[in-house]
């Protein structure tokens, strides 16, 4: 039997389009850790309900799971691991997504597991879910400003070709991304209500990405793991994950499409310029921020 990981399980909790694939890649090239990329193993209780939600794996969502199937049960990612993985999730349909998880991070001990799937965030009973499989593991808010995040989830949904009745279903009536920040936000925050303190920490992804080095280290601190010079450039490197670059044919997302076009990083943006909430959002110039969405987006630190 693999010895226990160091730490638990790591989870990043944000919506979509808030560094997330950046700071899971970050963090799984620290010697102790493994980054997975999504595998939306806690939005359905069951593999088989997870296999109709996203087509076999074949729709964009079920791509990440089929490359961590691929690279971990099966050493590599291409064309005939990709259809193992598949064939396995068919035949372990009974099995629930916890277990799934669990086998993939035994596999993966004695490293931890640092995992992402924006889609839990916007369920609470998907966050408890999560919980109640992992009670030791570790949780990372990562915040954007709504007006950032806003606009590049419009930006994505654009590029990848999502229709606007689409983008209206997922974002609300005229399709508002500050509905979907806030929701996730606030299940997030409640969620934090019933996690140990010392088991969660927020930190805001413009403050990370503006010094990645010194963000990296006090993210080893926080985990009590090592955060030498050493280590931390390593973690500057995420284009050395076995995902940090599109997959094979039938799985070649798992992570934003941006950031596995291009991996590398710099050590630093420098201080990102914010939005100003007087201001109507950037997609919306008939529109003022909804009071709620000031009122949390304050409250995480964005005057």
């Amino acid at each position: 039997m693999a010895s226990p990981a160091p730490v638990g399980p790591v989870f990043v909790l944000a919506p979509h389009r808030s560094y997330t694939s950046v700071v899971v890649m970050v963090l799984g090239q620290h010697p102790m850790l493994f980054g997975l990329p999504e595998t939306n193993l806690f939005v359905t209780p069951t593999i088989g309900q997870w296999l109709r939600v996203y087509r076999g794996g074949r729709h964009p969502g079920g791509h990440g799971l089929l490359r961590a199937l691929s690279e971990v049960l099966y050493g590599a990612q291409g064309p005939e691991p990709v259809t193992w993985a598949r064939h396995w999730l068919f035949g372990h349909r009974d099995w629930p997504g916890e277990a799934v998880f669990a086998l993939l991070a035994a596999r993966i001990s004695p490293l931890g597991v640092v995992e992402k799937s924006p889609q839990v965030c916007y369920r609470p009973g998907r966050l408890q879910r999560l919980a109640g499989a992992w009670p030791g593991a570790r949780y990372l808010h990562v915040t954007r400003h709504p007006y950032s995040q806003g606009s590049s989830m419009l930006s994505s949904l654009a590029d990848i070709g999502i229709p606007p009745r689409l983008v209206d279903r997922w974002l609300g009536e005229g399709g508002d991304p500050q509905r979907s920040w806030l929701a996730a936000q606030n299940n997030i925050l409640a969620f934090e209500q019933s996690v140990p303190t010392d088991h969660w920490l927020r930190i805001r992804g413009e403050d990370l990405v503006a010094d990645l080095p010194a963000a990296a280290a006090a993210l080893c601190d926080w985990l009590g793991l090592p955060g030498s010079a050493e280590v931390v450039e390593r973690m500057l490197h995420p284009e050395r994950s076995p995902f940090a670059a599109p997959g094979p044919p039938g799985a070649r997302l798992g992570l934003d499409a941006g950031f596995l076009a291009h991996p590398q990083l710099s050590a630093g943006a420098g201080e990102v310029a914010l939005p100003s909430m007087d201001d109507p959002p950037p997609w919306a110039a008939d529109r003022a921020v909804d009071p709620q969405v000031r009122q949390v987006a304050i409250e995480l630190g964005y005057s």
